[in-house]
């Protein structure tokens, strides 16, 4: 670490931080990427030269990106690749964070969630903070070797995350018969994130979780939209049709995010709207508090572009129409009332969530700004006042689908 481009102070505190060895690494394809990644940058800078004084030290360095590195995204959440940053990564975690980690371009910032005071410390989350308690503790165990106790934890089981539609008890007999079947072939009980008890009920539902999440991780890879929604609508008819899942209970409610987009690939414009619209009327709300919250503001985001797209799609050659926006054309629906309310309150939100220069930020207010001008400050008006009642029927698409 002798750039001239990272400071003294950034390599002192890259050195502090732990790092993983072949002793931390649990999965095997853990310490295969260890090893690769460390023969790779050792090839690479024996060949630059081979006398390098770092080059025992590249072992250390691997461990410690692999344990410490932040998941690099664009303004709108997209993953991209990873980054290292010490004084980011020296964040403890909480599973009840009162910052986030943010990307624009070079730079990385960490946005308050709440008000933090003078000394306090601040916290992020390495973890999805919204899936079940035994989740979260076997993903921080695995790859950052501790166990939380923060105030979230701290109720364990009695978490909002952990909980059911009803009962376990209440499974229904097929459900139960389906998931003895499954563990028999993919031992879904034996893995510690879907642990949820030792009871006959608590072991059946570990099996569905874990039959679900199986299904859900390795989707996101895949290319093939018409495969992609095929599996995650069988997820959703899981945990729809076994009446256990609540729709706030993961990976329910991250899987009807993915397959909004995947529609909006497809043309489904309709169809994507109503899933959006149940994330942002009945799920965000719940998982994430604030209005103001990164994952919030990016799906109204999403939401507002998608109703523009279906508003301007007649009028635009360049785009097909999607058969389900022309029956709400039809049936009188003005797209302007939601979209004019969305970004008017979008663009005090973003603001807060990513910051006054964000290129989010940027986008919200250009597009808020052409809608303003193509309306026209007299047509706001009647808008906000809404007549004839658009932002209820707006509110019923939530309702539409399962």
């Amino acid at each position: 670490m002798n750039s001239d481009s990272v400071s003294e102070e950034e390599k002192a505190g890259m050195h502090r931080l732990e790092a993983h060895d072949p002793s931390t690494l649990a999965k095997p394809q853990d310490l295969m990427q260890y090893e690769m990644t460390i023969a790779s940058a050792s090839d690479l800078l024996a060949r630059i030269n081979p006398d390098h004084p770092e080059m025992s030290r590249i072992p250390k360095y691997v461990g410690q990106i692999l344990r410490n590195s932040l998941t690099l995204i664009t303004p709108t959440l997209d993953p991209i690749g990873v980054a290292t940053d010490p004084l980011a990564c020296s964040a403890n975690h909480s599973c009840e964070p009162n910052a986030s980690v943010l990307f624009d371009a070079p730079k990385l910032t960490m946005r308050s969630l709440a008000p933090i005071k003078k000394g306090e410390e601040v916290f992020i989350s390495y973890v999805d903070n919204t899936d079940p308690f035994y989740r979260r503790q076997a993903l921080l165990r695995l790859r950052y070797r501790f166990e939380c106790k923060c105030s979230k934890c701290q109720l364990g089981i009695d978490g909002r995350e952990n909980a059911w539609a009803k009962p376990l008890e209440n499974l229904a007999p097929k459900w139960a018969s389906l998931a003895r079947d499954m563990d028999s072939t993919e031992n879904y009980s034996a893995g510690p994130e879907n642990y949820l008890g030792e009871s006959k009920a608590e072991v059946d539902m570990s099996i569905l979780q874990g039959s679900v999440y199986h299904d859900y991780e390795p989707i996101r890879q895949q290319k093939d939209n018409n495969l992609a929604i095929e599996a995650l609508e069988k997820i959703m008819r899981t945990c729809k049709q076994s009446e256990m899942w609540p729709i706030t209970r993961q990976p329910y409610a991250n899987v009807r995010v993915d397959i909004a987009s995947r529609m909006l690939d497809q043309n489904r414009v309709a169809l994507a709207l109503f899933q959006m619209a149940k994330t942002y009327f009945l799920i965000d709300p719940i998982l994430y508090p604030q209005d103001f919250h990164p994952v919030r503001v990016v799906h109204t985001w999403n939401l507002a572009k998608t109703l523009v797209q279906a508003y301007s799609s007649p009028n635009d050659p360049s785009q097909t129409v999607d058969p389900g926006v022309e029956q709400l054309f039809q049936r009188g629906f003005d797209f302007v009332v939601p979209v004019w309310k969305l970004l008017k309150k979008l663009s005090v939100d973003v603001v807060k969530s990513h910051g006054a220069r964000s290129r989010l930020t940027f986008m919200v207010h250009t597009l808020t700004e052409q809608v303003k001008d193509g309306i026209g400050m007299q047509n706001l008006v009647q808008i906000e006042r809404d007549p004839l009642g658009m932002w209820r029927e707006f509110e019923k698409w939530a309702h539409y689908l399962e």
